[in-house]
């Protein structure tokens, strides 16, 4: 009975240090047998807004090593509630051995505005900078493996955040609430966007998310600024409210892996103007309430020709107003050609007699960096894509001597280069074409269909199975170049 006592006593005064600590220096420790310590939460009251704290104000420095009772420790942690509500904390400086951001750290920091967090973090964790408004950037370093819960949620003036490629665990709720929140990547070891995660992000305006991606979680952009999405190849099905109420998403592109969409997935998103599926099978709508609130019929949605037939006999896709998607065929080709505007850049090559495939791929010039590459069958079919922008989506009949393509979303003034792959159905190469071009400045002549449209009521219309624009007394194409 004694050795039990003795026990739950020992038990006792763990917790009791765990809550209180030990003050050194000014600063309050847990020190640990294995010769670390953790900067801790001196009171027994939860802090929070309405019970705001001043036992730390000004600048504090955590040193890498602290001695108490003889022994010295490494700073490894600043624990839960360490500085959490210290409303008037200015400034803290971490040492490069700490490896753990504690839950809570430093939620509600009112006037702290900057942390240079060192490398050797590993996990930041829940709630750690919560409602830390005064925050504009976050530079996260390149060993953090873990963001979880909340991290960074209601930092109402966030604008950017870097997150690290180390990065393997993001967790539910990390940014949701960042309203200003303007830019954020999405790293290549990490492999699913969490529900929430970008939630309320209401000046998040555009994403990119890599291949590496394949689970992107309920409401993960939820009633965020987002005007267009691509959701990558490895994608398989676009869950619940992932972009409800994203009340200014116009462009939605679908990528060759999905195969279903949940109940309120695009609820609410009433200037959605079009969809480009490259999946070759017939994607199920789980609820109709997938895109609640929006009118079908002025949505575009393009998918690939050899399954328009099953879009055209569904009785929920049969709503929307749905077009083929492939290269223009076109007559009279008699070398590689590239006509360019400020933000594409439209692409003529050959028909192959043996080909079977003609693989595109844009880089920005002087970089190994990939605009897009694009993969056309013999037919000038769109067979995949690894693309962040939509492309131009208009069939053209004529005589089958070579293909064009518009790549759009490109930067106004840049310098490009192209390679054309052209191979046979056993994946050898038949031809290969490379060339360079170049982007007009702003204010250079317009081709795009967005600039014949402006001030001028348009409507769509259909000859000949190609899809034009009638704009006033003239009509053009999806490129924007005026018929005769």
């Amino acid at each position: 009975m004694k050795r039990i006592f003795t026990i739950l006593c020992a038990a006792a005064l763990a917790m009791s240090l765990w809550a209180n600590g030990t003050k050194v220096g000014g600063i309050n420790y847990i020190f640990r047998v294995d010769g670390t310590a953790s900067v801790t939460y001196p009171g027994d009251e939860v802090p929070d807004l309405y019970h705001p704290r001043e036992d730390y104000t000004g600048k504090i420095v955590i040193p890498d090593k602290v001695t108490y009772n003889d022994k010295e420790y490494t700073v490894t942690e600043i624990g839960r509630l360490a500085f959490a509500y210290c409303v008037s904390l200015e400034e803290v400086a971490l040492p490069n051995t700490i490896e753990v951001i504690g839950r809570s750290a430093f939620s509600g920091c009112g006037i702290f505005d900057y942390i240079n967090l060192p490398y050797g973090i590993k996990v930041i964790d829940q709630h750690a900078f919560y409602n830390c408004n005064n925050f504009t950037y976050f530079i996260i370093p390149e060993s953090v493996t873990t963001i979880d819960t909340s991290a960074f949620a209601f930092c109402e003036n966030l604008e950017s955040v870097k997150l690290p490629n180390s990065l393997t665990s993001l967790k539910y709720m990390a940014f949701e609430g960042c309203k200003n929140l303007k830019t954020v990547n999405i790293p290549n070891q990490l492999t699913r966007i969490p529900a929430n995660a970008f939630a309320s992000c209401k000046s998040l305006t555009a994403i990119t998310i890599p291949n590496n991606i394949t689970s992107i979680g309920r409401a993960a952009f939820h009633n965020s600024g987002l005007t267009s999405i691509t959701f990558p190849k490895n994608i398989t099905s676009i869950e619940e409210n992932v972009c409800g109420v994203c009340t200014d998403l116009k462009h939605v592109v679908l990528g060759s892996g999905v195969e279903s969409i949940e109940m309120f997935a695009f609820a609410e998103c009433k200037k959605l103007e079009d969809i480009i599926v490259y999946s070759n099978n017939l994607i199920s709508v789980e609820d109709e309430r997938a895109f609640d609130e929006v009118y079908l019929a002025d949505i575009d949605v393009y998918v690939s020709s050899n399954i328009s037939s099953a879009y055209a006999a569904d009785p929920f896709w049969n709503q929307f107003m749905l077009y083929y998607l492939e290269a223009d065929i076109i007559a009279d080709v008699n070398n590689i050609s590239v006509f360019t505007d400020a933000n594409s850049a439209n692409i003529v090559w050959y028909c192959y007699e043996n080909a079977e495939t003609y693989e595109l791929t844009v880089f920005e010039k002087g970089t190994l960096k990939k605009v897009c590459v694009l993969v056309f069958d013999w037919n000038g079919y769109l067979l995949s894509i690894d693309y962040p922008a939509a492309p131009s989506r208009a069939p053209q009949a004529g005589q089958e001597t070579g293909f064009s393509f518009t790549v759009t979303g490109l930067d106004p003034g840049r310098d490009y280069t192209y390679e054309l792959l052209v191979k046979d159905a056993d994946e050898n190469v038949i031809d290969s074409k490379s060339g360079e071009f170049s982007t007009t400045a702003e204010g250079g002549t317009p081709t795009a269909i967005g600039d014949v449209e402006a001030g001028v009521r348009t409507t769509k219309l259909i000859r000949d199975g190609q899809v034009l624009i009638r704009c006033g007394d003239k009509v053009y194409t999806l490129h924007g170049s005026p018929l005769k």
